[in-house]
């Protein structure tokens, strides 16, 4: 039976090769290795902290704990951060997901959704987006009286 290795934001931050000094952000190799050590590392700290069974609704909550994990990568754009969340999520449903249909649906909705979703949480997060909350109140007065 394998044990599972408790895994922390920090950990997968600290498990960094050597050749990237995340406080100085110099890079000692080419991107591209960077990126793919850094998508190896996101791919472990996923599988090692979600163990539940992968669908539609829990793929937000991953990316989400995701985009606080690879924000700690301050030698990456806001672009390859984006498309490292998105790429170890579809690697993710792959390696996971038997039932090639659900895989599909949930490759679509990845697809579809993830990258808007994404962009309004940074641009939320950034102060970016204005939230009139009487007009909250009364949506979901009206919604819920409906109910």
């Amino acid at each position: 039976m394998e044990t599972v290795k408790e895994t922390t934001f920090d950990s997968v931050v600290e498990a960094t090769p050597d050749k990237v000094n995340l406080e100085t952000d110099k890079v000692e190799t080419k991107p591209e290795n960077v990126l793919l050590d850094t998508f190896e590392h996101l791919y472990s700290y996923v599988v090692s902290v979600h163990s539940e069974k992968l669908n539609a609704s829990n793929i937000i909550v991953i990316a989400t704990e995701l985009m606080q994990v690879v924000e700690k990568y301050k030698t990456l754009t806001g672009s390859q951060k984006k498309t490292l969340v998105i790429n170890v999520i579809k690697k993710l449903v792959n390696s996971t997901v038997d039932d090639e249909s659900d895989k599909k649906t949930l490759n679509t909705i990845i697809d579809l959704t993830l990258p808007t979703v994404i962009d309004n949480l940074i641009n939320a997060i950034n102060g970016n987006i204005k939230f009139d909350k009487e007009k909250a109140k009364s949506f979901f007065r009206r919604f819920l009286c409906c109910i």
